[in-house]
């Protein structure tokens, strides 16, 4: 009986502390980095100009590509009037201009992704001094990425506060 008497006390005074804490108070704060990234005007500037690259780099490839089919078919055009030999050497040579093209292609769009890691890199290294702080501000011991956390109340998600800060404190890259 005594047992069951601690517990209970215990407990309500455990409940009773938690009910009592201010949500700027919390020692676990969630935030939500993808939404930190694509909602803050520092986030978007990176993203936009990341963006602005891969329309870039594909604008390069269609013309690649067009320039290459454009030399494919004037090469089967050939192909009825030269002998069987100068035409062998002839595809032989476009087929290891398209390799290399193919991997000239490929270590571009290799170090095109490289450069969205370093993006996001150099965006959480930037805001970094800002959750900080603001992660002082509320108190808070932990932050949490929001896709890791199974269940939560609303009141630990700063996503919108932290982008709020990331706002105020950084001008959008233009």
């Amino acid at each position: 009986m005594r047992i069951l008497l601690a517990t209970i006390l215990a407990f309500g005074l455990i409940t009773s502390s938690a009910a009592s804490q201010s949500a700027n108070d919390q020692r676990i704060v969630v935030v939500s980095a993808d939404a930190l990234l694509q909602n803050s005007d520092y986030g978007q500037g990176l993203l936009r100009d990341y963006a602005q690259k891969s329309a870039a780099l594909a604008a390069e490839n269609r013309m690649i590509e067009e320039e290459l089919a454009a030399e494919e078919q004037a090469l089967t055009t050939q192909r009825a009037t030269l002998p069987a030999d100068e035409f062998r050497q002839l595809a032989d040579a476009f087929d290891a201009k398209v390799k290399d093209i193919r991997a000239a292609r490929d270590a571009k769009a290799r170090q095109h992704q490289e450069e969205e890691t370093l993006l996001q890199r150099q965006f959480f290294n930037d805001i970094l001094p800002i959750l900080n702080t603001l992660m002082d501000d509320m108190g808070a011991q932990i932050m949490l990425e929001a896709r890791s956390v199974f269940l939560r109340r609303e009141a630990v998600d700063i996503t919108q506060t932290a982008i709020n800060r990331i706002d105020a404190a950084l001008a959008p890259a233009q």
